[in-house]
């Protein structure tokens, strides 16, 4: 979402221009790729997605939309459990490009616990 480019800084100069069609209807912006990591308590790994995104234009039907989510190319990925009573979201069975064990690792970005 736009809010979400502005935040991390994207610049969008660089970036091949595009358009989509979605559930929304059409949409001009950018293609681009990026990663997501996931971080597995249970285990320390960090999860590794390398997944393309499409930024679209700036327009003020986006500006109410406060974040992103997380869209098929990672979904699709692993098994979701949303258990809405004890207000946890549980992901499991990780298909990523890669994973790294960051026991005993530490930085100011990423605490593990």
């Amino acid at each position: 979402m736009p809010t979400d480019s502005r935040l991390m800084g994207v610049d969008r100069s660089g970036l091949q221009r595009d358009a989509t069609d979605g559930i929304g209807g059409h949409c001009d912006g950018y293609n681009s790729f990026a990663f997501i990591i996931l971080h597995d308590e249970e285990t320390s790994f960090l999860h590794n997605f390398r997944i393309n995104v499409f930024i679209p234009d700036e327009s003020p039907d986006l500006f109410r939309i406060d974040s992103s989510i997380l869209g098929r190319d990672v979904l699709d990925r692993l098994r979701l459990v949303y258990d809405k009573p004890n207000n946890q979201v549980t992901l499991d069975n990780f298909l990523a490009n890669e994973r790294l064990d960051a026991k005993g690792w530490n930085s100011p970005r990423l605490r593990i616990r």
